[in-house]
């Protein structure tokens, strides 16, 4: 509700108390694996609010770090947990997306890479939607940034990889909204990637497909705002290139 009204202050205030409380807490051996999912969370969730509140990437980004971290040390420590696993691909993607906003592209490229190592790990033993849309957005991010260092058609077979996977979804469950706005979000990056690889003609046709179905998806319900502001008019300017 807070991360609503935009009072990332408050939220920075509420997360710090709640921390210090739950630190004094005694948590049995059997469960400490849980308490570090929320620790995770609450780290995650103070990144972002530092992030918006004013700081930044750099005032986001240790607390991403800490996020993986106890994350990482649950890992150790504790059985095997899915959502622990999920978890850290979400913030491999949050820190990797960071690292690259502070100009920090190796570093970059190295978070995005353990990410889908993780992620390869994680759908050996879990392949539901939401273990997918992890994966899948790290890869996604991954390919962006290869398509910006020129290694475009690496970053092609990667963001293939990614639309494929999402569409494989839809297949199991037609009727889920969700999942068909994740679908069509992923063709523009891979649309302008690309362009970017010199690809124009297979670009367009992408272009074509992705607007075909937003304008699908709108007759069934109204589209998200980001994509309404976003995809579309990107995807508009891409087909007049065309």
């Amino acid at each position: 509700l807070l991360a609503d009204e935009g009072r990332w202050k408050d939220i920075i205030a509420l997360l710090d108390a709640n921390t210090r409380r739950t630190a004094a807490l005694t948590v049995e051996h059997g469960y400490g694996g849980q308490r570090a999912l929320l620790e995770a969370a609450s780290e995650n969730a103070v990144g972002d609010a530092r992030y918006y509140s004013g700081g930044g990437a750099s005032a986001a980004l240790p607390h991403y770090r800490r996020a993986i971290a106890l994350l990482d040390r649950a890992d150790a420590r504790h059985p095997p947990d899915v959502r622990r696993q999920i978890r850290r691909v979400i913030y491999h993607y949050q820190l990797g997306t960071t690292l690259q906003e502070l100009g920090r592209d190796d570093d970059a490229l190295a978070t995005f890479d353990r990410g889908q190592e993780l992620g390869r790990n994680l759908l050996a033993i879990e392949d539901g939607p939401a273990a997918s849309r992890a994966v899948s957005a790290v890869a996604l991010a991954h390919a962006k940034l290869l398509s910006q260092r020129g290694r475009h058609e690496e970053a092609v077979r990667m963001a293939t990889a990614v639309t494929d996977a999402r569409r494989a979804l839809i297949d199991r469950d037609p009727a889920d909204f969700d999942l068909s706005v994740s679908y069509l979000a992923s063709l523009r990056p891979l649309a302008e990637i690309l362009v970017a690889g010199r690809r124009q003609r297979e670009a367009c046709d992408i272009a074509q497909r992705a607007r075909a179905g937003w304008a699908a998806l709108a007759r069934r319900s109204p589209l998200p705002q980001m994509i309404r502001t976003g995809d579309l008019p990107t995807l508009e300017a891409m087909l007049r290139a065309c």
